[in-house]
């Protein structure tokens, strides 16, 4: 868009404030999107007023448990901006913050998809239910630690206990806290004894997320059979 919001973080989330949202403005984007022949435009969706700051991952776990209402004028705005979409001939991809599978926040979900009635919007083609979803960042493990107890029940569940897991590899990371340690850095990004405990932390993590997005998905379907969902990676 040709304007910005001027907040401190992450400001395309507040694009529909009405403080920021100029339907003027919008009408000219559109107007240009159309006549250079683009026919899709992507936009996010944030429910509350609240400014976290989106990259600490422990604002990020609270915001799961927020319960501020989707402003009515925020909401109007959004649906200013689906009618001017559909008079250009544009269908819109919305990104929902709080439908990330590994976060899901069925909510805030519901405040977007029922309260807004968005889940019968012809002009909506697509919910994008996870930005750039990672596990974590180099040199920052936070985001794998936080999924340890989990890790441990699949290797329990997997091999019938710690021993035999690590046996099995020949390599123990041992307990961090009161649960089994995931992989650092270095065990992900370097061969070494670990290799084969490496491999087995892959197979977990395909079997977690994959069971994360499949319950979200039947979850936004239960909601809104119409339209498809995808996550921007």
């Amino acid at each position: 868009p040709r304007y910005v919001t001027l907040r401190r973080t992450c400001s395309s989330v507040f694009w529909l404030d009405p403080l920021v949202y100029k339907a003027e403005i919008v009408e000219q984007d559109l107007s240009l999107i159309e006549e250079i022949g683009m026919n899709v435009v992507a936009i996010v969706l944030v429910a509350s007023y609240y400014e976290p700051d989106f990259w600490p991952q422990e604002n990020h776990l609270r915001y799961k448990d927020s319960r501020d209402v989707i402003p009515k004028e925020k909401m109007d705005n959004l649906y200013d901006f689906l009618e001017r979409a559909k008079k250009h001939n544009l269908k819109v991809g919305c990104f929902i913050f709080g439908a990330n599978p590994l976060y899901f926040n069925e909510w805030v979900v519901r405040q977007w998809l029922e309260e807004g009635k968005l889940a019968e919007s012809d002009t909506i083609y697509a919910w994008d239910i996870a930005w750039e979803p990672h596990l974590g960042q180099p040199n920052d493990s936070y985001w794998r630690r936080i999924w340890d107890p989990q890790w441990e029940e699949w290797v329990i569940n997997r091999y019938g206990s710690l021993r035999k897991a690590e046996n099995a590899w020949g390599y123990s990371l041992g307990k961090r806290g009161n649960y089994l340690a995931s992989p650092n850095e270095e065990h992900l990004l370097k061969r070494g004894p670990w290799n084969r405990l490496v491999s087995a932390y892959a197979r977990f993590i395909n079997d977690f997320v994959s069971k994360r997005f499949a319950q979200s998905t039947r979850k936004i379907r239960e909601i809104d059979p119409n339209h498809l969902i995808g996550a921007h990676t």
